[in-house]
């Protein structure tokens, strides 16, 4: 993957630097600069044909109150890498829907995952009480608007939870928990390690 260098620093409400039009997909910039779960960001395709692509971190959670960071890419050793971050519990709308859910998925990416249950699972408890534990370490993403249950259609919250390169939303919980769904593989073992 591609290493980023910083730009520029551009203080809060100044014209943008570069401006986008369109995104290449959401990466996790590695700068240790940014605060863990606030640097997931997006490789934008600029209208500027000397800077074909960027990556703008923009400090709108917090109030603006640090500057916007531009990143453009590098073939320096000591830029600064990426890695591509991972969802779990993110299904799609409807169960016989295959169009991608997230906006940024390129349209060849497989559709998300519909929730099934598995009433057999026997450790169901187990993975709750470790949620639980990393759940009290995530970073806190808000969205807007709430997400349903696709399952019974109770309200189900309107926040992500991020840790390391894992995101999943506040509600996934109420589908292990009351519909018995069991989460994938690769998300079970990343919960088990974290809960040590």
């Amino acid at each position: 993957m591609t290493k980023w260098r910083l730009f520029a620093e551009v203080p809060e409400r100044a014209p943008p630097l570069f401006h986008a039009q369109d995104s290449q997909g959401e990466v996790i910039l590695l700068d240790p600069a940014l605060p863990p779960g606030e640097n997931w960001v997006w490789i934008e395709v600029s209208t500027d044909r000397a800077q074909p692509l960027f990556i703008l971190w923009s400090d709108s959670a917090h109030g603006d109150r640090r500057p916007d960071r531009y990143y453009v890419p590098t073939d320096a050793e000591d830029g600064f890498a990426t890695e591509l971050p991972s969802y779990a519990g993110h299904w799609r709308r409807h169960e016989d829907l295959a169009a991608p859910l997230r906006p940024f998925e390129p349209p060849d990416d497989p559709a998300p995952p519909w929730p099934v249950p598995d009433p057999s699972w026997p450790d169901r408890a187990a993975f709750l009480a470790q949620l639980d534990r990393v759940e009290a370490t995530a970073y806190e993403v808000a969205y807007r608007g709430f997400s349903n249950c696709r399952l019974c259609g109770q309200r189900n919250g309107c926040a992500g939870l991020r840790l390391g390169s894992w995101e999943w939303p506040e509600g996934y919980r109420h589908y292990i928990a009351d519909h018995g769904v069991r989460p994938e593989a690769e998300f079970a073992a990343f919960v088990a390690a974290r809960a040590r």
